[in-house]
């Protein structure tokens, strides 16, 4: 099997992974995706000379791992979790109110 191959494979496992340990929604699918890419594209760049499955397997895994990590970080310093939606605060009327009227 050349590296094409256990690329290819591989990229399913890594979809499965990335979606395991993500938010569950209707992004987490394409983020898993997203994240495959990613960590597919620093294979491709960074570690060109590891071509054998026992060295690539958890190579990507890991890879994939901090990128998930790092798309967590990023969403607890964004406050996506904490934030609240807008239907669900009060506005404010411009008008006067009935007191001051």
């Amino acid at each position: 099997m050349n590296r094409t191959e256990i690329l290819t494979r591989l990229r399913e496992r890594i979809v499965a992974f990335a979606a395991s340990r993500m938010m569950k929604g209707a992004g987490g699918a394409a983020t898993a995706e997203d994240v495959a890419q990613d960590t597919l594209l620093v294979l491709e760049e960074k570690y060109t000379a590891v071509e054998a499955l026992e060295d690539l397997v958890p190579l990507a895994l890991q890879i994939a791992r901090f990128k998930v990590m790092a798309l967590h970080t990023k969403s607890l310093r964004r406050g996506e979790g904490a934030s609240v939606p807008v239907d669900d605060l009060p506005l404010a009327d411009p008008a006067e109110d009935a007191e001051a009227m």
